[in-house]
């Protein structure tokens, strides 16, 4: 099976039900296509089938390793799986070592990770590059998922074949973690998107380049198209994916209490939808709540991650987000943002672009540090906030030359 030098394989890529993850594909894609115009992208994602509207030209595969499919099988078959996924990455990276041929390697990837993987397979095996969807996440959260996604690259790079990231997202501070990066890590060319991921590699001699988060390319939208301000709290709320229900029950109703003092309006979306195999998704959840209890109105008229920027830009004169790429479509159309962090990347954030008034960890957020939080974002001038995120966002110019 020979490799095809004009096939760029797009991995890691989440779910299209969700703005913030179908936005970063969409770049990924447009970045890859600009700095290899010949190349034809392929996309390996964990919802495939909520791509291909966008995606028409590409071939939008599942993930060699289908955590869908894990989580619907039967005790007993997810661990026969696991045990599969286990004994392909052994004897693969043997097989792949020896420099055993793809054609004798793949009947052993049918056996162990069964026929409806063998397409995503040879894409894996077809591919003259290969690049990781931006706003990833690599670290101790979630150290077996990080491995496998390590594995790939590891594997892609033995194989000869170059491998990128996007702006991604690392935290290693127990030693599993740091073993896995500093083994499978090297030859893969690496961008980060904070200063703490960029430390955090750099501490393990690893090289990087660190570049804003992808979204930021909305910040340049024509200003023309940027609506004035609305009246409106939006708020952007995070259910249960990282934290138990009585706190998000806790937590929200205290954030539209101080919207309300602030005499805004209120408004809610949910950025993540339930993924089958996946913890996140849950916002809905809390978005009823807002409805139900406070009189929030469900944001409308958002079909993409543009339309998100726009309706935030005509709507909003303050967003509310637990939701990192809620808080960047928020600043790219110069409205602030109080973001209630539940990871480093929020914080990290926040500090760079000189906002950190407005962070508050999710888990200390009440009524009277949400309020002060509002109050400063208020007082900003929004043409000073718009210059501001345009001087962070303009590093992204940079990144297809990286390439």
């Amino acid at each position: 099976m020979a490799v095809d030098p004009h096939i760029a394989l797009i991995t890691e890529a989440y779910s299209g039900h969700n703005l913030g993850d179908r936005e970063l594909v969409l770049a990924t894609v447009d970045v890859v296509h600009e700095a290899h115009p010949s190349m034809r992208p392929v996309v390996v994602a964990l919802e495939p089938e909520t791509f291909r509207d966008a995606l028409l030209h590409a071939d939008v595969l599942p993930r060699l390793f289908d955590r869908r499919r894990l989580a619907e099988a039967t005790a007993v078959r997810r661990a026969c799986m696991l045990a599969a996924w286990g004994v392909f990455v052994l004897v693969e990276t043997v097989l792949v070592a020896s420099r055993t041929p793809a054609r004798l390697r793949r009947p052993v990837a049918r056996r162990l990770l069964g026929a409806s993987a063998l397409r995503t397979y040879d894409a894996y095996c077809r591919a003259g590059r290969q690049y990781a969807v931006g706003g990833g996440y690599l670290g101790d959260r979630y150290v077996k998922e990080s491995a496998l996604t390590l594995w790939t690259w590891w594997w892609a790079v033995r194989r000869g074949v170059p491998v990128a990231t996007m702006p991604v997202s690392v935290e290693a501070q127990g030693p599993t973690m740091k073993r896995l990066l500093r083994g499978l890590l090297p030859g893969v060319q690496v961008a980060v998107r904070d200063e703490s991921s960029e430390s955090v590699l750099r501490g393990l001699g690893l090289r990087c380049r660190r570049f804003p988060d992808l979204a930021f390319r909305n910040a340049f939208r024509p200003a023309e198209l940027r609506p004035a301000a609305g009246d409106r709290c939006v708020v952007f709320p995070v259910g249960s994916d990282y934290f138990d229900e009585a706190l998000w029950r806790a937590r929200w109703p205290e954030v539209c209490e101080a919207a309300e003092a602030e005499g805004l309006p209120l408004s809610a979306y949910a950025m993540h939808e339930p993924i089958r195999g996946a913890l996140a998704g849950h916002d809905s959840e809390v978005v009823d709540l807002l409805v139900e209890r406070h009189g929030a109105k469900r944001l409308a008229g958002v079909a993409s991650y543009q339309d998100l920027c726009a309706v935030i830009g005509k709507e909003a004169r303050l967003v509310v987000t637990a939701r990192m790429h809620a808080a960047i479509a928020a600043l790219s159309a110069g409205v602030p943002a109080v973001v209630l962090g539940y990871e480093e990347k929020h914080r990290t954030l926040m500090q760079l672009l000189g906002l950190a008034d407005l962070y508050i960890p999710l888990d200390r957020a009440s009524r009277p540090t949400v309020a002060r939080a509002m109050s400063t974002a208020l007082a900003l001038d929004r043409t000073d906030l718009m210059r501001r995120v345009q001087a962070y966002a303009a590093p992204l110019e940079g990144l297809v030359a990286a390439l």
